[in-house]
């Protein structure tokens, strides 16, 4: 679906019909562009890609791009980039440039600003055959303004309609998930550690026009901070707990449709999860299970999950885990976040591997082109957010028949 030919074409395509593609390699002294582009990402092939259906139709492409929210792309936090290049002006063309270059069929970006969505980034990728959804998450606004709770950034999901609708939706904050937990009420951690932050994540089904199959996909923004482990794996937690509680319902209702064999939902996830492939975050989603004195909890108390551990039965591989043999061993991927004082993976596309398989990835960077011109971190001239976005393209396994 995003084949070198493809690709290729996009950009010709681009550079003969959008002013975007234009405006970012235009090398005029009005823009900070003083450097050449970076050489276009490879399209990795997976060798799995025999074991799933060969129905075109059936097959679907998913970008997940954490595109910085221009409340946060400021010279104190980079004061490495060019200051043009972080005006949210320059960088959300290159952020359409590579959004429009892959025209995935689902993308789900973070760090999304509530105004921009709403003024500019909805009916742009409307133009672009996209419809969406968008949640804010919410923080706690200053004394002056009494207390009151302001949104700020969120997550959105799109998608093209004209090969997929939208079925259901559900907003998932995770501040709230915790409030009703009845395990969490005598637990000090979670009011003092947790009820503070305001991440959340959108739960969609989707159908497919064509094949009426359902597909389960869910977009999240976890909670940045290192020390915060507890936090990230709680949060992580309880997002599975509601995605199981959505794909047992549709299941159920699918089976009285189709009363003959188990019915099918693939489930794709994907987010920053702010975790790196090391952490408990990453062990949990990978294996289904977590201790219930695993380190990632430190030594805070979080009802049922430090008393019995955490499970889940999703069955998820992130399609950019590297294969040994049989088992899973790392990311493919350095890194998906780049800057001056940190470089690692904190980006992912988990699927579930009973129901689907991932064909092709979205590679890395060249990093002999950073090198050779110096890059240190992003944003840079073409690199518009500290992320990088991320892409696979998925196929059923076995069966193409329609669900409902």
């Amino acid at each position: 679906m995003f084949s070198r030919s493809f690709i290729n074409q996009q950009r010709k395509v681009l550079a003969k019909s959008t002013s975007i593609f234009r405006r970012i390699y235009r090398t005029d002294d009005s823009t900070p562009v003083n450097q050449p582009p970076p050489p276009c990402r490879q399209i990795i092939h997976k060798v799995d890609a025999s074991l799933t259906s060969s129905e075109d139709s059936a097959a679907f492409s998913v970008l997940c791009y954490n595109i910085l929210c221009p409340q946060y792309a400021s010279a104190a936090i980079y004061p490495y980039t060019p200051p043009q290049a972080l005006e949210w002006n320059y960088r959300r063309d290159r952020i359409m440039n590579e959004i429009c270059l892959y025209s995935c069929d689902f993308v789900c970006m973070q760090e999304v600003d509530r105004d921009i969505y709403d003024e500019w980034l909805r009916g742009t990728m409307k133009q672009e055959g996209y419809e969406s959804v968008y949640c804010p998450a919410w923080v706690k606004s200053l004394p002056r303004n009494n207390g009151k709770r302001e949104k700020r950034d969120g997550c959105a999901v799109f998608w093209k309609a004209e090969r997929y609708g939208l079925v259901e939706d559900q907003f998932i904050e995770f501040s709230n998930l915790a409030k009703n937990r009845q395990d969490f009420k005598s637990c000090k951690a979670v009011s003092k550690r947790l009820l503070q932050r305001g991440n959340i994540g959108i739960i969609c089904l989707f159908k497919c026009l064509s094949t009426r199959k359902q597909l389960l996909l869910t977009n999240t923004h976890i909670y940045w901070d290192p020390e915060f482990c507890d936090v990230k794996l709680v949060q992580v937690g309880m997002l599975l707990r509601e995605m199981e509680k959505v794909a047992d319902r549709v299941r159920s209702e699918m089976a009285q449709v189709q009363p003959a064999g188990p019915p099918e939902l693939p489930i794709v996830l994907c987010g920053d999860f702010n975790s790196l492939p090391s952490s408990g975050v990453y062990d949990f989603l990978s294996t289904g299970t977590i201790p219930k004195n695993h380190p990632d909890f430190k030594h805070f108390q979080y009802g049922r999950f430090t008393k019995h551990g955490m499970r889940h039965g999703l069955g998820l591989r992130s399609a950019y885990a590297a294969r040994v043999g049989q088992s899973d061993e790392g990311e493919v991927l350095p890194w998906t976040n780049y800057t001056a004082h940190f470089k690692g993976v904190l980006d992912y596309i988990w699927y579930s591997k009973d129901t689907l398989e991932s064909k092709s990835i979205l590679g890395k960077i060249d990093e002999v082109y950073l090198e050779a011109e110096k890059v240190t971190g992003f944003p840079h001239t073409h690199f518009p957010s500290d992320h990088i976005p991320i892409m696979t393209e998925f196929a059923w396994r076995g069966s193409t028949k329609a669900s409902m």
